[in-house]
């Protein structure tokens, strides 16, 4: 595939991102108050907690999806 190519497709659209504690029911619960369907989905990366900080620092999901 052409390199041209590959960047008109990726400049089609944008992308969203939020953190969720790392937990399914938080996931799919914030996937479906924002209206994203699983095909739109990016990426889920887990973010290790900071046992050393102050506030809710425990392991966390942040989610990137391609907005509409």
């Amino acid at each position: 595939m052409p390199h041209d190519t590959l960047r008109s497709n990726s400049a089609a659209f944008r992308v969203g991102d939020f953190t969720i504690p790392a937990n399914v029911e938080a996931l799919n619960g914030a996937l479906a108050e924002k209206g994203i369907a699983s095909e739109r989905i990016v990426a889920v990366h887990l973010l290790a907690g900071a046992h050393m900080a102050f506030g809710d620092n425990g392991p966390r999901y942040h989610v990137l999806y391609r907005e509409a």
